[in-house]
């Protein structure tokens, strides 16, 4: 009789060990969504067709178009399965303002005298595409704790910045650049239901490409569990930099340096 009990805890053991092995082997996803603010600097230098005199240099500046803070959505899905991670994300940047120049602008061409009034439209929006290979790199006391993920990706900068004058002036360019990138990821699973996160990811240094660069560190908080869907919230800071700049003999060259950024959101896994 003993023999019979004891043959069935085990099997029942076996049973669960499994169950939790399949689970632990079957694909997962995750789900965020949230917002970036904070102080921007950089500039729009836009010419035509690379001719000189068609640009001021290194103008007009984000700051003399009363655009001096960034307010991003950003948002990804993640799909995981093992060791591996498949990434795609969005984050959009957009700024809509209107001032009065103080000094006498050229761009693309267009004349914008001083005390010109100006209305700018402009989108520094960008998608990512990218795959995470993850090593465990806990102690062994302190099994699943720390991990390490690096991976490459691609980015697509879609970019557009329109400036309108008071005298019908009208400067208008729009192009979609991609960038190869370097992708790196790390969580410390500090306490249960706690983790720190941090991100970093860069464009390769290859010509005609944007150069994309994020830098990220966060704490992300569970807020609940049910139904295999686990909830949470994460709060951080962030430092970020777009940058492109063509090979015409006048290039078309935008940056924008975004720090300190406050980042805050929300994740969903099932």
């Amino acid at each position: 009789m003993s023999l019979i009990v004891f043959e069935q805890y085990a099997l029942a053991g076996s049973l669960q060990a499994s169950e939790e092995s399949n689970k632990a082997d079957a694909p997962w996803f995750e789900v965020s969504g949230g917002l970036q603010y904070g102080s921007i600097d950089g500039f729009l230098q836009t010419p035509s067709g690379g001719h000189r005199g068609t640009t001021s240099h290194e103008r007009p500046t984000f700051d003399e178009l009363g655009i001096n803070t960034v307010l991003s959505f950003d948002g990804s899905l993640d799909a995981h399965w093992k060791m591996h991670t498949l990434i795609a994300g969005v984050q959009l940047n957009r700024f809509s303002e209107s001032t009065t120049l103080h000094d006498s602008l050229i761009s693309q061409n267009i004349s914008f005298p001083a005390n010109t009034h100006v209305a700018s439209d402009i989108r520094l929006d960008w998608y990512r595409f990218g795959y995470l290979y993850t090593f465990d790199l806990s102690p062994k006391d302190h099994k699943k704790t720390f991990f390490i993920s690096p991976g490459v990706g691609i980015a697509l900068l879609d970019f557009h910045y329109e400036l309108k004058g008071d005298e019908d002036q009208h400067a208008d360019r729009a192009y979609t650049k991609g960038a190869l990138r370097l992708l790196c990821n790390i969580d410390w699973k500090i306490i249960e239901g706690l983790d720190l996160q941090a991100r970093t990811s860069a464009s390769l240094p290859i010509s005609n490409t944007p150069s994309i660069i994020n830098l990220s560190l966060s704490a992300e908080k569970n807020l609940f569990s049910t139904s295999g869907i686990t909830g949470s919230a994460y709060l951080g800071i962030a430092y970020e930099k777009i940058e492109y700049e063509d090979n015409q003999d006048v290039p078309n060259h935008i940056k924008a340096e975004m720090w300190p950024l406050v980042t805050a959101g929300l994740k969903m896994k099932f």
